[in-house]
Parts: C-alpha cells; structure tokens; sequence
C-alpha cells in the first residue's frame, strides 16, 4: 500500500478510467495510507445491484418491463464495449459489483467495485475479454437461481455488438449493422462463453 500497489490504490485507479471513458461508477473521496491500513471513502450509489433486479423478476410476478430491460441491456452491452474497445476490461464484472438505478434517463449502471479493471492482454483479444466480461454477469445469478432469461440475454449480445460496430465505425459512418456479420459475431461470442462457463 506504501508503495501505491494496494487494493485501494487500484480501486481509484480502476474507478478513474471508467469515469474517463464515460462509464458511471463511485468516484473515491478519500484515500489515506497509515502503516499497513488503507483507507478508502467512497460515495453511496443510488439503486439497486443488477443481481437483485434479476432476482426480483424471478420472484415477481411483474418482472422488469420490457422497455427497462433493454435499457438495461444497453448500457451493459455499450460499457463492455467500451472498455474492451479502449484496451480494458473487468474480471469482477458480476451483478452484484453493477448498481442499476432506473430513475434516471438512460438508465444507469455504475460500477461500484473497480479493483479488477485490467490491461487486455494480448491487446487484440478484445472480443475475448467482452466474453469474459458477459461470462461474469451469468455465472453469479445461475448460482442464486435467477440466471437471466434467454432472450435477455440475446438482447445484451446485440448490445455489444451493436455498440462495438459503431464504435469502430470511421467518423460520419452510419451504416447499420450488418445481419450476416452479426449472425457470425453473435455465434463466436456464444461460443467463447458456452466454453468459458463449462471451464
């Protein structure tokens, strides 16, 4: 900690690259360092966790509107995006550590704990990372039973996908996604993570 390499340390660092790239998250208000104690003050993000949101719509008998959901989905899949897009990504990205608060507009999605945002490496395995990252947010609410319906699911794919076309696209490019690269990008996503689960 005395050397700048604590958790804490990598918590500021972590929560600062997400604010710079435009990712909701708790930005410290306080560090302090005292022999072997760190200590860290971070603001309360309003909301609820995402794996609370999905277990209420196993529980409910209204789940989430579909509207809400894939608001919901759409900013998860525009954050994957970019953070991978920009040479990062999250190996704690799990419901529990995203806080969904649906009073605003868009809805937000802030990450409230950001001492795993790491440098890809190799700095081409982007896709990879982002099935990491969609790895995370299933394997958490499939052991709590409230693993996410298969169609939102679907939805946070496309998001993804949709949101790493159009980031890559050349300034002033507004071609729609392509269906057929979609199919294909959609099946290889599906196919890192069907793997990365049965690991």
């Amino acid at each position: 900690a005395m050397l700048g390499r604590g958790r804490a340390d990598r918590a500021i660092h972590g929560a600062a690259w997400l604010s710079n790239h435009g990712i909701a998250t708790a930005l410290p208000l306080l560090y302090a360092v005292s022999g072997q104690i760190e200590l860290l003050v971070i603001p309360e993000v309003r909301g609820r966790t995402l794996l609370h949101v999905m277990a209420d719509d196993w529980r409910s008998a209204t789940p989430t509107p579909l509207a809400t959901e894939s608001s919901i989905t759409g900013v998860l899949g525009r954050d994957l995006a970019a953070m991978v897009l920009n040479g990062r990504f999250n190996r704690d990205h799990k419901p529990s550590n995203l806080i969904v608060d649906v009073t605003k507009s868009p809805v937000q999605v802030a990450v409230i704990d950001t001492v795993a945002i790491q440098l890809i490496k190799p700095r081409a395995a982007v896709v990879e990372h982002g099935a990491r990252m969609l790895v995370s947010l299933l394997i958490e609410p499939m052991g709590c039973g409230v693993a996410p319906r298969l169609a939102a699911r679907r939805r946070l794919v496309r998001a993804f996908l949709g949101a790493m076309w159009e980031m890559q696209a050349v300034d002033g490019d507004t071609t729609p996604m392509d269906t057929d690269w979609e199919m294909q990008s959609a099946r290889a996503v599906w196919g890192m993570v069907a793997k990365l689960l049965a690991r």
